[in-house]
């Protein structure tokens, strides 16, 4: 039990040291040198389009996406690395995603809007690469916490083009630890 309590001051002073060490006042809304953990929740609805010996095959499919981001924030802007590991849930049909994109963010105050672009591997309806593109607003709650909400496009390839189109909402946990 005591390695139990342990573990738990040491995440604690990771945590809330860098925090309360800063007397920023404001507060900074920036994300420079910021660690990120963003779980996050939201629908995509997926076309496959498949085209063999003159057949064409098409499947559609709707899933709700459950996601957890790991963002790096990076230079003087903030702007950040975003690695994303996504289950999508459909009955028939389950299926997950993995990607790695570059976030830039557009304004310094609690509301700012920001751009995604980078490249997701998804395994549903069939396994495709390709680009993947998102619009997204953060509020910040305070320089350890910021909610978001998110449109996504991607447009991956493997044996048939897979196009997708979501949503997506959560929040954004930081620590300045590395700072």
């Amino acid at each position: 039990m005591s390695r139990v309590r342990a573990l738990v001051a040491l995440v604690a002073v990771l945590v809330l040291a860098p925090a309360t060490a800063r007397a920023d006042f404001p507060p900074r809304l920036d994300h420079r040198g910021a660690l990120g953990i963003s779980p996050e929740v939201g629908g995509e609805e997926a076309d496959f389009l498949r085209v063999q010996s003159n057949d064409v095959q098409a499947s559609v499919s709707t899933r709700l996406t459950l996601g957890l981001e790991l963002t790096l924030g990076l230079g003087t802007e903030g702007n950040e690395i975003v690695v994303l590991g996504r289950y999508l849930y459909n009955r028939s049909d389950p299926g997950g995603a993995a990607g790695v994109a570059y976030r830039g963010y557009f304004g310094r105050d609690e509301l700012k809007t920001y751009f995604q672009g980078g490249i997701k591997a998804d395994t549903a309806p069939r396994f495709a690469i390709g680009p993947w593109a998102q619009l997204g607003v953060m509020y910040e709650l305070s320089s350890l916490v910021g909610v978001f909400a998110q449109a996504e496009l991607s447009a991956e390839i493997s044996q048939g083009i897979r196009v997708g189109l979501g949503i997506s909402g959560g929040v954004q946990f930081r620590t300045y630890v590395l700072e």
